[in-house]
């Protein structure tokens, strides 16, 4: 077991990075477990906790490993699968909120995801055989049903009715 210093002095060790690293510290945290898996080594646990990044990347490898993707998992793998899952909720919410802005909305409805991917090339391909729950479909009207514009007609010009011939 780790020896941890009394706790007045503990609030000082806590704000020192270099304790953590020595003593693998774990502060308690309802989404991480209180120990490390034992899988992980004391100087890979810092990979696994980036700071600065929502998804943990400590939560996501027993996940690989459970899956049988491969029979073996680097250590790197969980915490690179985190960065883009991270980074494609990001670009996701994103679009989706500029959606919303559009539709003069406040709150992301399923609709808006599914106009943020759609409108999105490289989401879209992505994203193409996904099907979302109350998204609608994209608003698509050909444009022959489109009525004709006025500018294209041009004025017309009153032109002379042709006399019919009399009868005599």
């Amino acid at each position: 077991m780790t020896h941890l210093p009394p706790p007045a002095a503990l609030g000082e060790a806590l704000l020192d990075s270099r304790y953590f690293h020595h003593h693998a510290v774990v502060l308690l945290d309802l989404h991480q477990p209180l120990l490390p898996p034992c899988w992980i080594k004391k100087e890979e646990m810092s990979l696994l906790r980036t700071p600065g990044r929502t998804l943990p990347g400590g939560a996501i490898g027993p996940f690989l490993k459970k899956g049988r993707y491969a029979q073996r998992v680097g250590m790197g793998a969980p915490v690179y699968l985190a960065s883009v899952l991270e980074y494609l909720a990001a670009e996701l919410l994103e679009l989706a909120g500029n959606a919303a802005k559009d539709n003069k909305k406040s709150r992301i409805i399923p609709r808006h995801l599914l106009l943020a991917i759609r409108n999105d090339q490289e989401l879209g391909r992505l994203l193409a055989g996904v099907t979302i729950a109350h998204g609608g479909v994209l608003p698509n009207i050909n444009p022959v049903l489109l009525p004709k514009k006025a500018a294209d007609k041009g004025p017309k010009s009153p032109k002379k009715a042709a006399k019919s011939p009399k009868k005599a």
